[in-house]
């Protein structure tokens, strides 16, 4: 399974806006994810799709009582879902601390998870057996009504412990988990000096252990020419650092203070049926034009669709 961490370190860079935009995409093709907002202060994405998805609130501590605040973004990888996580702002260091300790990103960690993974399997595996001769043993045979599928039998409902809180809406059945996950870091970059400085910190520290996903937010600018700097082109091809732009959503002031406001998705907003009066044809058509923009950019980039754990 896949862990797709939503970074940028700075405050405003977009990091929300692209969880968002990621969210609604795992929506549409439905596939099996969670949502986990690791804001305390301004849980953004959280409060825009807690109805419509898995979603749940952890965070990462400085303070070694919470030492293990943020192991549920593992645990609901283990599930069988892709997880979603939205990272604040100056995040950076208690994020590395988590990895440092716990050991995630090392090879010995893949090797006990794997193998744990393996064992509980086989548990699971022994008791549904151990329940199905104890069933078999107490109805040795089925009723004239159950052959002819008569009897009508309701469908279960699993129940997943809440970290937080679980949306009720949206959930698409997770897939078997196979022991591996890999974590991804998408870094949102606003073209600034400082943005890039952060960037490259990132690949310096941990390019070697998570792919980097370099999304330029064309909301601040399109000029990204301070990436073409001969060490930094260097960096990104040494760590195979993917790119991609994510267009900017062209609205009205009043238009983005609408949407801010009401806390809209991206599917509420283009079918605009709760508010017809205020946010008419054109404002829906803007948002579906950046969506199907942004959209086709994630389809071809394929890391939400594919579950496969990559060479890197």
């Amino acid at each position: 399974m896949r862990v797709h961490l939503v970074d940028g370190e700075k405050g405003g860079t977009g990091k929300s806006f692209l969880c968002k935009t990621m969210v609604e995409y795992c929506l549409g093709q439905k596939l099996p994810f969670v949502l986990i907002d690791t804001d305390r202060t301004n849980p953004d994405v959280l409060e825009v799709y807690a109805d419509k998805c898995p979603a749940y609130k952890c965070f990462f501590s400085e303070n070694e009582e919470n030492v293990d605040s943020a192991d549920p973004i593992l645990y609901r990888a283990m599930e069988g879902n892709h997880v979603i996580v939205n990272l604040p702002s100056q995040i950076y260091t208690f994020v590395s601390e988590w990895f440092e300790r716990t050991g995630i990103l090392s090879e010995e960690f893949a090797s006990a998870l794997l193998a744990s993974t393996e064992v509980e399997s086989e548990l699971t595996s022994e008791a549904a057996a151990c329940e199905t001769s104890a069933e078999e043993s107490e109805s040795p045979a089925q009723s004239e009504m159950e052959v002819l599928g008569e009897v009508e039998q309701s469908p279960g409902k699993s129940d997943i412990e809440d970290d937080s809180h679980q949306a009720d809406q949206g959930e698409v059945n997770p897939i078997q988990f196979d022991g591996k996950v890999e974590f991804y870091k998408w870094f949102v970059c606003t073209g600034q000096p400082d943005s890039v400085d952060l960037f490259v910190q990132s690949l310096a520290d941990r390019g070697d252990k998570i792919p980097h996903i370099l999304v330029k937010n064309e909301y601040w600018t399109k000029d990204f020419s301070v990436l073409e700097t001969p060490s930094i082109k260097e960096l990104i091809e040494e760590y195979e650092v993917e790119e991609i732009t994510l267009p900017k959503m062209i609205l009205s002031e009043k238009e983005r203070q609408f949407f801010s406001t009401h806390k809209m998705s991206f599917s509420d907003a283009i079918a605009g049926k709760k508010w017809q009066k205020e946010w008419r044809i054109l404002s829906r058509q803007r948002v579906a034009t950046y969506f199907k923009q942004a959209k086709s950019t994630l389809s071809q980039l394929g890391l939400l669709n594919n579950p496969a754990i990559s060479e890197f």
